[in-house]
């Protein structure tokens, strides 16, 4: 039996099996050689190019598994590599941390994020295009921002409310923030004249 019929025996006889790997059961979906085998994790639907060598190893990745409370993934082609890409996944890591968990971070109960934005390369692709993306890859201290953008926003991690700012700007506008919530309402009626004579002291 040639090597091809060989190939073709072994294919009919893995495609549409399941395998058990570290991030959960996959199906292989077709077989050209032991080099290049295409599974699909059952649990997310990520289909992925492995070895046999990876499946019997358990070593196969599933990229749209959830690896950070339970929401955020990391998914397909991230822009960026190196120091970049880890300075942004600890960004991205600590926003999904901080969204979901309400008990540590109670003024964060009612701010919302983009879906896309589980993903952290759909998360990448779009935070490197926001304004200060190049001070913060270049200065110490920047943080992504959701409420200076578009104030009259609801508080929402998305492309279209955030930026990069640093700390001294971020503490001003918590301040900013704070004095607004102790001020009065403008719309508040002063006492007249007569409502404070008519009282009886």
């Amino acid at each position: 039996m040639g090597n091809e019929n060989i190939k073709q025996e072994r294919a009919r006889s893995i495609v549409g099996a399941f395998y058990e790997v570290n991030d959960g059961l996959i199906e292989v979906i077709s077989y050209n050689g032991n080099k290049r085998v295409l599974v699909r994790f059952v649990a997310s639907g990520y289909s992925t190019v492995t070895t046999m060598v990876n499946i019997r190893n358990r070593q196969v990745k599933d990229k749209y598994k959830p690896t950070v409370c339970g929401v955020g993934y990391v998914g397909e082609g991230i822009l960026v590599r190196g120091e970049e890409r880890r300075k942004l996944y600890m960004v991205w890591r600590n926003m999904i941390i901080r969204l979901t968990d309400k008990v540590n971070f109670p003024t964060y109960a009612a701010v919302t994020v983009d879906p896309r934005w589980y993903c952290f390369a759909e998360f990448v692709h779009d935070v490197i295009t926001l304004p200060g993306y190049e001070r913060f890859m270049t200065e110490r201290d920047l943080s992504l921002d959701k409420d200076i953008r578009n104030p009259t926003s609801p508080k929402r991690y998305c492309k279209e409310n955030c930026q990069w700012i640093s700390k001294a700007e971020n503490t001003i506008q918590m301040v900013r923030e704070r004095e607004q919530r102790k001020a009065p309402p403008l719309n508040a009626q002063r006492p007249t004249q007569a409502a404070i004579l008519s009282i009886r002291w």
